[in-house]
This record gives C-alpha cells, sequence and structure tokens, in this order.
C-alpha cells in the first residue's frame, strides 16, 4: 500500500545553525575541518550508536568530508560554547511547527493543557562528582534529570529543561508554573502534587487535573474517608466534591474502577514490594489499586468524566516517548563513560534534542494518524535509524515513515 503521509518539512536549517554558532561562539571562522550543523550532526549519530568518545566523534566528521581534525582539537571544542549551541537548538525546536489535533479537549475553551514530566538518565558512579543523584546502599549514584512541560492541544513543546540528579520533581514543577497563564489547563502526576499550587493556579484562574498521589487523605463532606467510599461503591465511577488534606482543599474527585488486569498486576507489584521489606501491603493502598483516582477544581459542568478520562490517558502518550527515546537510541553506552563536564552536557542536550525531534514528528503526524493509533516507539525508531544514514542534517526525518492509515 502506498504511503499517503506527507513529508515532513526540515527541523533543522544549517544556515540557521550556523547562525546560531557565530552567536553562541562556538564557531569563530569558517572553516573546512569543522561546522556548527555537521558537530550537531555526529553529536545526533554518536546517541544512535552509542559512539561518542571523542575520536569517534573525530573520525565521524571526517567521514562527512571534513578535513582531518584530531580528538584533541574535538576536546577543546566541546566546551561552555558547545553547550550554549544545543542550548540555543533546543530553544530553537521548542517554537515553531503546531498542529491541533485534539478538538474535543478544545471545545472545553482551554488555552493550553500542559502536560509535564521528567525523565532521569543515569550515568557511571565515575561522574557522581560532576552529576550527583541520590545515592543508594554501595555508595554516591550520577545523574540528571529531564523535565519537559508540553501542550497536548497543540502538540508542542513548551520547555525541556535539564536539572540536578537529586532535585525533586515537586521543586522542578515549580519552574513550570510560572509559565500557567488564565485559561490554561495543567496536568500534573503524583510526583508534581503539591496543593498550595493548586490553590495559586485557581488564584490566576487556570484549572488543574492530577492524579491523586497515596499519601493524600481526603474526606467527603459527610465526613466519609476515601478507603469506605471505594470500599462502598457500587457502580464504575465516582463523581463528587472532598476535602483535601488536612487543610481542606476542596476539589473534585474522579475515580473510575480499573479493570480486573490492572488491578491484579497493581496489588501483585505492591505485595511483591511489601514483602521484601518483611511488611504487609496495606489494605488501604490495596483497595486503592482497584481504581483510576483523580482530583481537580474542573465542575461536572465544564468536563465530564469521560473527556478527563481521555485526558488521562493522552498523558501517557509524554510517558511512552520518553520510554520510546530511551529504548531507540544507544544513550546508556554514549552516556556510560567517564569525561568531563562539558562533554557528558553535550551528549545529555544532544539526547534531548532527539527527543524534542520524535515529539516534533509525533505533533506532525497526528494530524494524519490519530493518536491512539501512533506509535511513538515506531515514530522514535524510524528517526534514529534515519539520524545514522543521514549525511546532511536537513534531511533527517523529512521522508514520511510507514505508519497506519
Amino acid at each position: 500500500m502506498p504511503n499517503t503521509l506527507p513529508a515532513a518539512r526540515s527541523l533543522f536549517s544549517i544556515s540557521r545553525l550556523e547562525v546560531i554558532a557565530r552567536k553562541t561562539h562556538f564557531v569563530v571562522r569558517n572553516s573546512r575541518k569543522f561546522s556548527g550543523a555537521a558537530f550537531l550532526l555526529v553529536i545526533l549519530q554518536s546517541l544512535s550508536s552509542g559512539k561518542a568518545s571523542f575520536n569517534q566523534l573525530a573520525m565521524a566528521l571526517m567521514d562527512l568530508g571534513f578535513l582531518s581534525i584530531s580528538k584533541q582539537a574535538i576536546h577543546k571544542r566541546i566546551n561552555k560554547h558547545a553547550v550554549s549551541f544545543l542550548h540555543q537548538v533546543i530553544q530553537d525546536l521548542l517554537v515553531g511547527y503546531s498542529a491541533d489535533v485534539l478538538e474535543e479537549f478544545k471545545s472545553c475553551g482551554f488555552n493550553r493543557i500542559l502536560v509535564e514530566d521528567s525523565s532521569t538518565l543515569r550515568l557511571p558512579k565515575s561522574n557522581a562528582e560532576l552529576f550527583p543523584a541520590h545515592g543508594n546502599t554501595s555508595g554516591p549514584t550520577a545523574g540528571v534529570k529531564c523535565d519537559l512541560c508540553y501542550d497536548l492541544l497543540s502538540q508542542e513543546p513548551v520547555s525541556f529543561e535539564l536539572h540536578r540528579g537529586t532535585e525533586q520533581d515537586r521543586v522542578i514543577g515549580k519552574e513550570t508554573l510560572i509559565q500557567a497563564r488564565k485559561g490554561d489547563l495543567i496536568l500534573r502526576d503524583m510526583g508534581y502534587f503539591d496543593l498550595a499550587e493548586f490553590a495559586y493556579l485557581e488564584s490566576i484562574e487556570a484549572s488543574w487535573f492530577t492524579r491523586m498521589p497515596l499519601s493524600v487523605s481526603l474526606r467527603t463532606c459527610c465526613d466519609k474517608d476515601l478507603g469506605s467510599l471505594l470500599e462502598e461503591a457500587a457502580g464504575d465511577e465516582i463523581d463528587l466534591e472532598v476535602l483535601v488534606g488536612e487543610v481542606g482543599h476542596q476539589c473534585r474527585l474522579v475515580a473510575v474502577r480499573a479493570d480486573p488486569q490492572t488491578t491484579e498486576k497493581r496489588r501483585r507489584e505492591r505485595h511483591l514490594k511489601a514483602r521484601q521489606k518483611g511488611k504487609t501491603a496495606p489494605k488501604a493502598a490495596l483497595i486503592r489499586d482497584g481504581w483510576h483516582l483523580m482530583l481537580t477544581n474542573l465542575p461536572k459542568e465544564v468536563i465530564t468524566i469521560r473527556v478527563l478520562a481521555e485526558l488521562y490517558r493522552s498523558r501517557w502518550a509524554i510517558e511512552i516517548q520518553f520510554r520510546a527515546w530511551k529504548q531507540s537510541t544507544q544513550l546508556a553506552t554514549a552516556l556510560n563513560r567517564k569525561s568531563n563536564k562539558w562533554h557528558i552536557e553535550v551528549l545529555i542536550l544532544g539526547a534531548m534534542i532527539v527527543a524534542l525531534m520524535g515529539l516534533k514528528q509525533m505533533a506532525i503526524y497526528a494530524r494524519k494518524v490519530s493518536l491512539s493509533k501512533l506509535s511513538p516507539e515506531k515514530l522514535m525508531d524510524w528517526i534514529t535509524k534515519d539520524i545514522s544514514r543521514q549525511r546532511n542534517i536537513e534531511n533527517i526525518a523529512t521522508d514520511p515513515p510507514d505508519l497506519p492509515d
């Protein structure tokens, strides 16, 4: 069957990349040995192959037709200016192409639907001093967090920031809060849960929607706790006003009964974790495992349970994209090295650019193929393979992939 998907326009312009390279002082003068566009291409290719040493990057540049350049010269080039160059490339990718694909959510009157999620990239322990993570029983560990804020309405990333591996999601989430505006809907996962932030969003006339963490307590207006409410529920849905936390923040609870397979899987995992710690899984947690629990300040008149459930599922597209990004590239191999700060940061920023490329392509093709049929894994596999074979960065991911009609 012929591919009827439209060809995508290039995500990169060589002339624009060279302007950025000059502006950030990464490239000072024209050279037959080096260019900003070629450097970005070999960094992206190194993340597809895992071959990211200074010597391998130098050989990759020579393979593109540049005159001989030594690994020592590459070592000197990868500095704070290289980091600034890649930061600016990321900023360029954060603006531009937009594809409106979620008309049903638009009809609810939101300006934007902002989703936030983070993904941790683990580094060898030898990098723990430069890139500390939380550590474990074996000693210090190394890693960084990539935090993404994404607009579900336009299918466009809003921000993509790099953070220390020790920073908590709740702390990182405060930076995204600054971007919220009147008329926005903010979707939060449990790691970002903060009642004070939800109160702030309400004060600026923004809306919020979140999964409910296990540690959060609530009571109904009739003083019934969540466990009793779920145990006594006769149907598959609960939709009522509740008071959350010690402060008694008033909001809407939306609970949808999970299917038997999901419930069984959750409870099996909870029992296993409890046994590993020599404990018994708490009854309240096991009851909750039978439900999808969500909290929001959106009234029933504005948005139904069905649409909220669709939002809940749509949010997973971002998490799936992060997973596809890690699985389709050779990030672990490329980052599995002891090196200087600039080298590791350049590789991490390059990895973030690959992730943004996947999100951009998802936005383009989501107009033709519904989100439920669009496989982020296959899309990212296609991008990674295309990165590996191209010799001109402008040609990456411009031929349409084979996706279902």
